[in-house]
């Protein structure tokens, strides 16, 4: 389900790699009084995605749970959300190493410790083998839907600050919009050939999203 905020009536849908970790921390801070803090429990680093919310795909049900509701999402162009994908989940966290791809998944084409270039190319198949990878890079209609006009409002990454006065109009809270998880994209530039294959990859999202994705 969504993070739902009741009395407020407000309803926010995350998308990984658009301000999600961000968003989340906020919410919990309304909601708790305090900011979360990650911790360990059986030597497992538990963050807020994992104890607080979730980032569900989007089902029809909730057209009728939240009809009523302030009705709010973040939308990011997908070839920002692939590049910071690559920067977080590639370079800084190795999540495709050997170590952490099959022998088949090799064998089928996923070539450990991808170049950006072969990241894109072969994104599929990390997607396939990478429950990570999926996460993060799925499509922003298979988080927000296929009906825009169910937001009350659609902000963007440059209106983080506009959704921020936004939530607090609604809840009455003081809290402010922190920056949590930023991936350091240095050295990660995408050629014309790269931003070529992501749209055509995501071309869905360009066409549901087309007034926020420019």
């Amino acid at each position: 389900m969504p993070i739902v905020l009741k009395p407020a009536k407000l309803a926010y849908y995350p998308v990984p790699k658009a301000a999600c970790s961000s968003l989340k921390a906020l919410f919990f801070e309304i909601e708790n009084g305090r900011r979360f803090e990650d911790y360990h429990a059986s030597g497992q680093l538990r963050r807020v995605h994992d104890v607080a919310y979730g980032s569900p795909a989007f089902q029809h049900k909730f057209m009728l749970q939240y009809r009523d509701y302030d009705n709010i999402c973040v939308v990011r162009d997908p070839v920002d959300r692939v590049v910071s994908c690559y920067a977080d989940r590639v370079v800084k966290r190795g999540e495709l190493s050997e170590q952490h791809l099959t022998s088949w998944a090799i064998a089928q084409g996923a070539v450990p410790d991808p170049d950006f270039e072969t990241f894109v190319d072969r994104i599929g198949l990390y997607m396939l083998f990478s429950a990570n990878i999926h996460h993060h890079t799925a499509p922003l209609w298979h988080y927000l839907g296929p009906a825009p006009d169910f937001y009350t409002r659609i902000f963007t990454m440059a209106d983080l600050e506009a959704m921020s006065a936004f939530i607090r109009e609604r809840t009455g809270s003081q809290v402010r919009l922190g920056r949590d998880n930023p991936a350091d994209r240095t050295g990660v530039t995408p050629t014309s050939k790269d931003v070529d294959r992501i749209r055509r990859a995501y071309q869905v999202d360009y066409a549901l999203f087309a007034a926020w994705l420019r």
